[in-house]
Parts: C-alpha cells; sequence; structure tokens
C-alpha cells in the first residue's frame, strides 16, 4: 500500500514471544515472523530454559532476553513493562499458531481501532488441540461470560495482537497460564473495543513437549476466574454466598418455628441457634459485597482513568511491508482516527434516511433495561395488520412511569444502558463518517431515554424515526435529523446503504414470529452493521409489568397479568419474551449474527439481550 501522509511515522510494532525450552520451535516462529512482519522487532523472553533456546533464537535474529520468576505471567508482565511499541503481537514459541495471519490482526486493530485481537483456535488434529483441552477451555470461557460479558470465544488462546493502551493498562498479576484470563477480563471490564479472527492451530514440531498440565494448570486458571470474580464483581460474589446461607438457615430454621407456632417449645435450640447465625452471616454477606461494590466501582474508574492517560495511534499508514496502518484526517487534532480505507473513497451519502414502520407507537430510543412498565397495545413492526394512529405521548409515558426521576429504578435503567451503548461502540466500532439510522426514539426526554443520541460523538449522522410528531424529541436534539415515518412500510433503501442500524426494545412487540422474521431480515438487508436490542425473559424482573419470576413461563406469566390487571401484556400482539432461542429463531436462516447478554450483565439472568451482525467481517 503506499502511504498516504508524506513523513507519516510508522507503527512501532513488537512480537513478543515467552519461551521455556523450545529450541526446536522457536528458529521457525521467529523467521516466520520476520518474514510477515519484517518492520517488526521480535523479542524472545527466555523463562529460564535448560536447552538453547537462547542461543538458537539469538541465531534466528530475535532479541533476546531472560525472566527469571518461573511462569507465563510473570515472563508477560516483564515484556509489557520494558518494551515500548505502538502495537503488540503476542504469541507462544512452540509454532502452533500460524504467523501468516499475524498481518491481518494488525490490520484488524488499527482500521476498527481495537484494543486487542484474538487468534481463535481452529483445528482438525486431536493431537493439536485435544479434546480435554477443548472442554476445559470451553467450560473456563463459558464461566468467564456468563459472568463478565461477551466478546471472547478462546479466552485461553496465546495468540493475540494488543494495542498500546491495553499493554500500559494491564495490571498482569497472574504468574503462569492465568494470565490468558486476566486479558480477557481486563478487556471485558474495562468495555474495550476487541474481535476475534479464526487461524489455523497445528501440531508441536516432532520433539517438542507441550508446558501445560491440564488438571493442575485448569485448577489454577478456575481459581483465577473465581479471583476475578470476587474482585471485580464482588456484589455477585458475596450475594451468591449470602443467597447459600439464607437458604440453609431457613432451611434449618423454619421446622423450629413450626415446633415452636405448635407448642410454644424449641425443644432444638442448637439448631435454632444455627439458624440465626446462618441468616446473621448471609445478611453480614450481603453488607460486605455492598460495600466492596463500591470499592471495585472506584478501581474500575481509575484504570478507565488511566487507559484514558495513554495516548493512542499517532497518524500513520503501512507500506507494502507493513500490514495495516491509520491514517488521519483533520479530525486527527481531536485524537479520531480514520481507517485508511475511508480516506481513499469515502462519501456523504444520503442524510435523509426512511426508517420501518413502527405500528401504534414512537418507539423507544434504547432498549429498556430496567423496572419500567410500557404501554404497547397494538404496537410494533407489523407490516401485515392494520394499524391505529400513532400515540407517542402515551406510550413513552407509559413506559417511564415506574422509572420516576432519581430513583433506584432510573438509576438501574441509566447504568444498563450505558453498558448497551459501550456494548453497541465495542461491536459496530462506528466512525465519524458512518450514518447510524435509530428505528424508534422516545419523546419523553431524561436521563434514561435516547442515550444513543445523548452520548454519541457524531450526532449529525444519526438519523432518528418514529411514528409521531417527534416535537419534544426535536427541540431536545436539535442536532439530530428527525423523520416522522409511515406505518406498514419496508425501508426505502437498497441493500447495504446504510453503515449502521440500530433497532432497540422494538422486536419484542411486533405481534408474531413471522413479523419478526420479516422486521429483522429488512434491517439487515439495509444495513452492513447492525445492533438490535431487546429484553431477555429470564431477567428476574419482567421490564414492562415489573412481575418478578412468574414470567419465565408463558402460562404463569399469562396468570399474573390477569391478577395484576395487565392482561394487555400477555397477548403476543403486545409482547413476546424474548429468549436466546426465540432472538436466534427471528433471524434469516443462515444469517451470520452475534447473540449475547447486555444491560445488568447477571450471567444468564442478564437484563438484555443483543443481536449483532456485520457483512464485512461475516458475522
Amino acid at each position: 500500500m503506499t502511504t498516504l501522509v508524506p513523513g507519516a511515522p510508522a507503527p512501532r510494532i513488537a512480537v513478543l514471544i515467552p519461551c521455556y525450552n523450545e529450541e526446536i520451535a522457536i528458529p521457525r516462529v521467529v523467521a516466520d515472523f520476520r518474514r510477515v512482519l519484517p518492520q517488526a522487532a521480535v523479542y524472545v523472553y527466555d523463562n529460564n530454559s535448560s536447552d538453547r533456546t537462547a542461543a538458537v533464537a539469538r541465531a534466528a535474529g530475535a532479541t533476546v532476553r531472560r525472566e527469571g520468576l518461573q511462569g507465563k505471567g510473570n515472563v508477560v508482565r516483564r515484556m509489557f513493562a520494558d518494551i515500548e511499541a505502538d502495537i503488540y503481537v503476542l504469541v507462544d514459541g512452540d509454532d502452533t499458531y500460524a504467523a501468516a495471519d499475524a498481518p491481518e490482526m494488525v490490520r484488524m486493530l488499527v482500521d476498527e481501532r481495537l484494543d486487542m485481537v484474538t487468534g481463535l483456535r481452529v483445528s482438525h488434529s486431536i493431537t493439536a488441540y485435544r479434546r480435554g483441552h477443548r472442554f476445559g477451555n470451553w467450560m473456563l470461557t463459558f464461566m468467564v461470560r456468563a459472568v463478565f460479558g461477551q466478546g471472547i470465544s478462546d479466552m485461553l488462546s496465546g495468540y493475540r495482537v494488543f494495542s498500546r493502551r491495553f499493554v500500559k493498562s494491564f495490571p498482569a498479576v497472574a504468574t503462569g497460564f492465568e494470565t490468558e484470563t486476566e486479558f480477557s477480563v481486563h478487556a471485558l471490564e474495562m468495555r474495550m473495543p476487541i474481535d476475534e479472527l479464526r487461524t489455523a492451530y497445528k501440531d508441536r514440531p516432532a520433539g517438542a513437549a507441550s508446558k501445560l498440565q491440564t488438571y493442575r494448570d485448569g485448577l489454577r486458571i478456575l481459581r483465577a476466574i473465581v479471583q476475578l470474580v470476587k474482585q471485580e464483581r464482588p456484589l455477585q460474589f458475596f450475594s451468591i454466598a449470602g443467597l447459600f446461607l439464607a437458604l440453609l438457615g431457613i432451611g434449618l430454621g423454619v421446622p423450629v418455628i413450626l415446633t415452636f407456632l405448635a407448642t410454644g417449645l424449641v425443644p432444638r435450640l442448637p439448631t435454632a441457634l444455627l439458624a440465626t447465625g446462618l441468616m446473621l452471616l448471609s445478611f453480614l454477606s450481603f453488607s460486605v459485597g455492598l460495600i466492596l461494590e463500591s470499592v471495585a466501582q472506584g478501581r474500575k474508574e481509575m484504570k478507565r482513568l488511566a487507559y484514558l492517560g495513554i495516548p493512542t495511534f499517532a497518524p500513520f499508514v503501512l507500506s507494502a511491508a507493513q500490514p495495516a496502518g491509520d491514517i488521519a484526517d483533520g479530525a486527527a487534532q481531536r485524537d479520531e482516527l480514520v481507517p485508511v480505507a475511508a480516506l481513499v473513497s469515502s462519501g456523504s451519502g444520503a442524510e435523509a434516511i426512511a426508517a420501518h414502520a413502527i405500528r401504534g407507537q414512537s418507539g423507544n430510543g434504547w432498549p429498556d433495561a430496567g423496572l419500567s412498565g410500557r404501554a404497547v397495545r397494538g404496537s410494533g413492526h407489523d407490516p401485515g395488520v392494520e394499524a391505529g394512529p400513532p400515540v407517542p405521548a402515551q406510550v413513552d409515558g407509559k413506559y417511564y412511569e415506574v422509572a420516576t426521576p432519581r430513583s433506584l429504578s432510573e438509576r438501574l435503567v441509566i447504568w444498563a444502558r450505558d453498558r448497551i451503548y459501550a456494548d453497541f461502540m465495542r461491536l459496530c466500532v462506528p466512525a465519524a463518517q458512518d450514518r447510524v439510522l435509530d428505528v424508534g426514539v422516545s419523546d419523553v426526554v431524561g436521563d434514561a431515554a435516547n442515550v444513543l443520541e445523548r452520548r454519541y460523538p457524531y450526532r449529525q449522522r444519526i438519523t432518528a424515526v418514529g411514528l409521531g410528531s417527534g416535537e419534544d424529541f426535536t427541540a431536545a436534539y436539535p442536532d439530530v435529523a428527525y423523520r416522522q415515518i409511515e406505518a406498514n412500510r419496508p425501508l426505502p433503501f437498497a441493500d447495504d446503504e446504510i453503515d449502521i442500524v440500530t433497532s432497540n426494545a422494538v422486536l419484542e412487540h411486533v405481534g408474531s414470529l413471522e413479523n419478526q422474521r420479516r422486521f429483522v431480515a429488512d434491517l439487515m438487508r439495509v444495513g452492513r452493521r447492525g445492533f438490535l436490542t431487546v429484553p431477555h425473559r429470564f431477567f428476574p424482573v419482567e421490564h414492562h409489568t415489573g412481575i418478578p419470576l412468574l414470567h419465565w413461563m408463558d402460562r404463569s406469566f399469562a396468570v399474573a397479568c390477569r391478577v395484576f390487571g395487565k392482561q394487555d401484556w400477555s397477548r403476543p400482539e403486545s409482547l413476546i419474551l424474548m429468549s436466546r432461542s426465540r432472538l436466534r429463531a427471528a433471524c434469516p436462516p443462515g444469517a451470520a449474527v452475534r447473540i449475547g447478554t447486555t444491560g445488568l450483565l447477571l450471567g444468564p439472568f442478564s437484563a438484555n439481550l443483543y443481536l449483532h451482525w456485520d457483512r464485512r467481517r461475516g458475522v
């Protein structure tokens, strides 16, 4: 690629290879990375090898250094502290990863302004990626995803590309193979933009032995996950412990209470005292969790500030010998990076964007993730059902009636939607020139509504649409284009004409699975990238009615709605309670999408689900 800005500095790329007794494999690893990244500096850190690892690595052209503290985590800590670069490529020295994928991983990091790209291991060799290791990796990855969020599919991969911001803000506490777990949790907790690339994973060279001990290192990684949950999610950790103690105390105490009510005596005094002690410990555990949650939040804010204090890439592009790069236009003076492709061929496109109809309501500007009610009878995207007149003010007013201003409910809504916004930015990676279509916005103006319009840095690139007149919305966001749309009409745009389409808290109201499929297919047809969210039915409290737990089953939810006078919500034309399987069923057959949790993260009981697609990368 020809350099577009004369004199623009090239990125400093460092290839970091931790090694322990890799005399057989390391020459090939060094040679391969020097070939595919000729401008990169290759560093091999010898971790007390007893063979000739250091000598053969030096002969192959690498800069060799030594770390005396045994363990991969100790080596990573030393490398991250010593090496100064813009881009860091970390790879194991056992010649099991494909060096040929490094240029593409670097390109993704730069062009999409990511902080970490993970090599997603793909192998058809039983000996290279043993079944026990596959299962252990799946189980540990599932645990991390359930607690800390989506975005990681291969948590234990040893092939990664990092930005300088990631490396210099990474605390590096681990000593052994659990350092990969720290990478993933650090990225997820800091809401960093990350991605993955499928890469071949092959057998070790003949004569080379694996350093990974399945059970010992697996238990160490499991212990590291538990410790990270305690440190980063103390409220969840101690709440689970408190719940267990409370259930045990109730189980022991109820028979004692029943005996006392029947006889007036407490014949099992030790059991009564034990039950009392367990309940006290339960409340103490909950209290400790609340206190430590505040401490963890403060630590997270300090880490975020330290992360933001590290300079991002300087403006550069890559020559033919360099696989990726960034070039900045005038926005670089505001620390905004624009991909090279955007400067080579970019156009303003049509600013006026029409939207899919939302029957009977103006919609909601961002997913409802809190304890709020929303009247949507006769609403949603239903091309096959005759719609009533738009009533946005009534709908939105009812929707936010539970989350009253400055209440705990509103704070939970804001907290959840901030997380949803962060996931939108992380997954869609919008650039300054991207056109964003927000299908359905709220006329209610407040901290809990329209978070995209409130926080997005390029609001002039947003077109917000709804059935209502949008008077209050337009007054609140005068720099956002608003268009009142007509019901029951498809999106009047050619395929892939919009850069990013977002539709939030609407899909559950379209009336049937057929309508959902039609709606999702139309959004995917128009938008090259998309981010769609819905309330998760397995969140402990149903979003629209405030009914707890009973909404997990359709029949019990219908009964509860009748009891509490909320019959409208039990009808499919008003509300379809969404789960992962129902969201997957709404997608076109064979569509490449990613489904995950967002909002208030409670593992499988998280508040919201998201559906993301990106046809640029087949996701």
